[in-house]
């Protein structure tokens, strides 16, 4: 099964949807679809005339891509408290979205399909649709109104290749702060600038006790994924094949 929540046939009435996608075929593919179904469409082109439309009108339904060409994540000082991480467009549109409308529904279309992406949407209750499952751009966007139908109607949608991401994340116990801690490793953060860069995404008050605590982190994520015995080149090296597998 591709989903969990429940279908739905759409709704008769006027809905209010957001689009946020940057590549100008699919963005009119899928406004003219949804336009088809009754649906008032705010295409947008980035996260801040995102907020903008979202201020200005109610929107049932945002639909977001996850990352943007040429867009400039915000200073981490922004995400202070919030269990996000930063470098995507999708998700900071999502949290900016949501503190003016939380009750607008979030749903990804992105050709990313990373461990640490599945995990950060489960971790916000949102829902994804991985535009590469299907082999044709038409079995794609079919996909996109199934899933608009069921999260408008309060579901959860999720395509088969991310519902597997998270059934195996689930059988082994990796969480998105385990994938986080790893790649801050990777990036070369140790020590104290490891736990200064974990402290805005885990809410951590800067404290003498941080340090500690990302370590602590550190140990835990390489203990859930079998590298707690690895020499450090070794650990790195095992770490990057991870993520370039899309793994972590």
């Amino acid at each position: 099964m591709s989903t969990t929540g429940k279908t739905s046939t759409a709704p008769n009435e006027p809905f209010s949807m957001m689009l946020l996608e940057d590549e100008a075929f699919v963005s009119q593919a899928i406004a003219h679809l949804l336009r088809g179904e009754g649906a008032c469409v705010h295409v947008v082109h980035s996260p801040e005339q995102a907020v903008t439309q979202a201020e200005q009108h109610n929107v049932t339904l945002a639909i977001l891509d996850l990352q943007l060409h040429g867009w400039i994540p915000p200073t981490r000082d922004y995400w202070s408290g919030l269990h996000l991480q930063f470098d995507h467009a999708g998700f900071y549109a999502a949290v900016r979205i949501q503190e003016v409308n939380p009750s607008t529904r979030i749903l990804y279309y992105s050709a990313f399909n990373g461990l640490r992406e599945s995990l950060l949407v489960q971790e916000l209750g949102h829902s994804f649709v991985w535009k590469r499952e299907h082999p044709s751009v038409e079995q794609s966007l079919a996909e996109l109104i199934k899933a608009t139908h069921i999260v408008r109607a309060g579901g959860l949608y999720r395509s088969p290749t991310i519902a597997a991401n998270l059934a195996e994340a689930r059988a082994s116990g990796i969480q998105a702060k385990h994938c986080i801690v790893l790649r801050l490793y990777a990036d070369g953060y140790d020590g104290a600038t490891l736990a200064h860069q974990l402290a805005p995404y885990m809410g951590w008050a800067q404290e003498r006790s941080v340090a500690r605590r990302a370590n602590e982190l550190l140990a835990e994520a390489k203990e859930t994924l079998g590298l707690w015995d690895l020499p450090k080149h070794e650990l790195l090296r095992a770490i990057h094949n991870l993520i370039d597998a899309g793994q972590l």
